[in-house]
């Protein structure tokens, strides 16, 4: 469930829970370090950050949110289960 070029992941065991970054690494330095936290905390600070929730979905006991940040024209998605963000990557759906 990700479009773009970057994907980061935790607790994926094909990558020993770190994540990965096959595409620029700039992209994602500004929100990596919310990989793992609770989730509510996550929003906040994205929000904190510049970023509007655009949209949010709830499926099998995760929650999608798209999120968007004019400033830079950049659009992420946040996977949260079990109260924790487990994945972060660039959207093209912001819209």
């Amino acid at each position: 469930f990700h479009n773009g070029s970057w994907h980061r992941a935790y607790g994926n065991s094909n990558n020993g829970g770190q994540g990965y970054n096959p595409g620029n690494s700039n992209s994602s330095n500004q929100v990596d370090d919310l990989l793992g936290k609770d989730a509510l905390y996550a929003y906040g600070e994205l929000q904190r950050r510049g970023y509007i929730e655009k949209k949010s979905h709830n499926s099998g006991g995760k929650t999608y949110r798209v999120w968007y940040k004019r400033q830079q024209n950049r659009c992420i998605k946040t996977l949260s289960e079990d109260k924790k963000i487990r994945s972060l990557t660039n959207s093209t759906r912001c819209f």
